[in-house]
């Protein structure tokens, strides 16, 4: 230490992790614990074990001690035949095996706390922006509209575009994911992104236009999947030709005005297009806002929109 100089740092004592025992002890009631809990604890065990070898030694690691209790709890339910998110609402991160490559595909689901049974609920799928990730989806407040299951799919990596890595098949998978566990109508998606994950709902769109009853994006341009994946061969929205599977499509844009990632003059004049192609836009300009989502006003407006698309009013 230097004359008087005095300095603090944290410490985290973290209990035995084992993961090798701990996959064993889940293989032993693999066939009695349903599959979406099997592989949403393989997938921690297997997070969390990335993670501590990755760990340098003057780090801390609170978050870690946190997920291994959590692990050892939820391990410890199966074992009992319990589920370990019976009852459970609000934000769930949770994981499914690929069927592309049996790799292990994280997700995050939000269950609104009046689910009712018998009922089936909208589904809103929201694609994160670049540098991002699945938990993305916790972050905007007032995002998810009222009444509505949500869903935040990883696709594959942070940056991708949606264009590479499997992002399709993941965003497809984990849509198939939620809807095989909780009571999602099928008929009433929507389809929401900001950023990059703005362009992934006009190229998931494109790919898949029948899966969707509505579309919202957020700051997101039409060209972008160029930047993130050049070698794909990405789709450009600003060809009219892409355009057509738009035609009745009601679709949310919203876009701030000072925005200096993706240009406003982009959107508008994506907008101009997909209006004369047929889709049913409604574009929210906000003069105060950049790179970034909605302000009240315009969470607002989209709640309104989302209401009026699960409704058929839109």
């Amino acid at each position: 230490m230097d004359k008087g100089s005095r300095g603090f740092t944290g410490l985290s004592i973290l209990r035995n992790f084992e993961p090798e025992k701990l996959a064993g002890r889940l293989d032993k009631v693999h066939a009695s614990t349903p599959r979406a809990h099997y592989s949403t604890i393989q997938f921690l065990i297997q997070e969390l074990d990335q993670k501590l070898k990755g760990l340098k030694p003057n780090e801390t690691c609170l978050s870690e001690r946190f997920n291994a209790g959590v692990i050892q709890r939820m391990l410890s339910g199966v074992e009992r035949g319990a589920d370990p998110f019976e009852g459970k609402r609000g934000f769930l991160r949770k994981a499914y095996r690929s069927k592309v490559d049996s790799t292990l595909q994280p997700y995050v689901v939000y269950l609104p706390a009046n689910l009712e049974p018998g009922k089936r609920y909208p589904l809103f799928v929201y694609l994160h922006g670049s540098a991002s990730y699945e938990t993305n989806i916790q972050d905007p407040r007032g995002l998810i509209p009222e009444g509505f299951i949500a869903l935040g799919p990883l696709g594959r990596g942070p940056s991708n575009g949606y264009s590479r890595d499997h992002a399709q098949e993941d965003i497809a998978e984990a849509i198939d994911a939620v809807r095989s566990e909780y009571p999602v109508d099928s008929t009433r998606i929507v389809l929401g992104g900001f950023s990059m994950g703005g362009y992934g709902v006009y190229r998931t769109f494109h790919e898949t236009p029948w899966k969707f009853r509505g579309l919202a994006i957020f700051s997101g341009g039409p060209s972008m999947g160029k930047r993130y994946a050049p070698d794909a061969n990405p789709p450009d929205f600003k060809d009219d030709r892409t355009l057509k599977v738009f035609r009745g499509m009601p679709v949310f844009v919203f876009h701030g005005e000072g925005d200096r990632n993706v240009p406003i003059t982009d959107t508008r004049e994506l907008v101009e297009k997909l209006i004369k192609a047929g889709a049913r836009v409604e574009f929210f300009v906000d003069p105060a806002k950049g790179h970034e989502m909605p302000g009240r006003d315009g969470m607002e407006a989209f709640a309104r929109w989302s209401a009026g698309v699960i409704a058929g009013r839109e």
